[in-house]
């Protein structure tokens, strides 16, 4: 599970997690594990795709709706963007923190 980072007035909290399967994890989870995935391979100059997400959550081939609702998901919060907004097309499309 993704790390979980709690900010106060003068604190921050991070909230380290030991590994959980897909399946156990709650929307908000996921989408801070998406959020955190992207973050990685933005600065490691890699790509972020439906099939990325996949390989990230161990999601069979034959799921893609699931790792598109991720990203839709982790989208909808704002947490990352597309990487070229000009493309339409879902099947090319990759991301990237909402940051840059």
């Amino acid at each position: 599970m993704a790390l979980k980072f709690i900010r106060g007035d003068d604190y921050t909290r991070v909230i380290m997690y030991a590994p959980t399967p897909l399946t156990r994890m709650n929307n908000d989870d996921r989408i801070r594990a998406c959020y955190q995935h992207t973050c990685l391979q933005y600065v490691t100059n890699q790509q972020v795709n439906n099939q990325s997400v996949r390989k990230r959550f161990n999601i069979a081939k034959n799921n893609v709706s699931f790792a598109s609702k991720i990203i839709a998901d982790t989208l909808e919060a704002g947490l990352i963007k597309a990487s070229d907004p000009e493309n339409a097309s879902k099947k090319f499309a990759s991301y990237v923190p909402f940051w840059t």
